[in-house]
């Protein structure tokens, strides 16, 4: 059974996939990291920041929550 933050997690990031809109997804995901009690918290919302295009936002994403579930993508 997954525990609770990540289907809250992978909630966001579903919600934030579906948007085509860069700006409306960063939204999504921004205002829910910075209501969450993550500890990259910061870096995080930088790294949002500095991204480009809805590809990378995704690409992001996706390696974040398999970071959270406690696998990565080497890049």
């Amino acid at each position: 059974m997954k525990n609770k933050n990540t289907s809250v997690l992978e909630s966001v990031i579903q919600e934030a996939w579906q948007e085509s809109d860069l700006t409306k997804a960063k939204k999504i995901v921004v205002e829910h990291i910075e209501n969450s009690s993550i500890k990259s918290k910061e870096t995080v919302l930088q790294n949002i920041k500095t991204i480009n295009s809805k590809e990378r936002l995704d690409y992001y994403l996706a390696n974040s929550l398999l970071y959270f579930e406690g696998h990565t993508i080497n890049f």
